[in-house]
């Protein structure tokens, strides 16, 4: 199982921010960066999840040598992302990748470069341009962060060309799930697709307000 937790934090205050980083310090190596909102922001929906979900307490967390974090001395999993005003965490017992991404509009020069043929092809053809080329984007990130590689690994490697209106399917021996608004898109890849929405108090992230 898999819990995911998703908050606009456009209304976060820096006040906010700086309580957040002094209670989360304790649990972040200097190698996690508690600098920016957005990053401070999804730290504190993952802590809540390690604690109120799993009873996790003293726990640290630090980046191997590609910076993804990890979980020291346990065996959960987790992947945080976020865009524009939203944060994203997925946490459980599986390895995981996750990723969101506001629509963005479709920029043909970079699908070009990154997305496959196949890829390309339907773009090139689709009544959504903007929506499918924020789909596959974040399908793409999606497994190159469960593998922990990042954009580096080769965003055209993956051809999601397939399953570009599927929400839940199988792909590369692993699952994936999409979530779609008005607003952003959210793509998860893992070994399970058992996954739950984390209603998480937001006062949480603003009770400094």
């Amino acid at each position: 199982m898999l819990y995911l937790a998703l908050v606009d934090i456009s209304d976060v205050t820096e006040e906010s921010c700086s309580f957040l980083r002094e209670e989360l310090v304790v649990h972040f190596t200097e190698k996690a960066s508690l600098k920016r909102k957005d990053s401070i922001c999804a730290k504190a929906l993952l802590c809540n999840i390690l604690e109120e979900k799993f009873n996790l307490d003293g726990y640290l967390i630090d980046c191997d040598e590609n910076e993804k974090p990890y979980l020291c001395n346990s065996n959960l999993h987790f992947n945080l992302s976020h865009s524009g005003n939203f944060v994203l965490c997925v946490c459980g017992e599986e390895k995981v990748g996750c990723d969101i991404q506001l629509l963005k509009e479709c920029n043909e020069k970079i699908a070009k470069r990154f997305f496959s043929n196949s890829e390309f092809q339907l773009l090139s053809k689709s009544e959504n341009k903007d929506s499918d080329f924020t789909r596959i984007w974040t399908l793409k990130e999606s497994i190159l962060k469960y593998y922990g590689v990042g954009i580096s690994g080769g965003l055209d490697s993956y051809d999601f060309s397939g399953y570009i209106k599927e929400n839940h399917f199988v792909a590369y021996g692993l699952n994936f799930t999409v979530r779609q608004t008005d607003e952003y898109v959210v793509s998860v890849c893992s070994e399970t697709d058992e996954i739950e929405l984390y209603s998480i108090n937001e006062e949480i992230i603003k009770k400094r307000n």
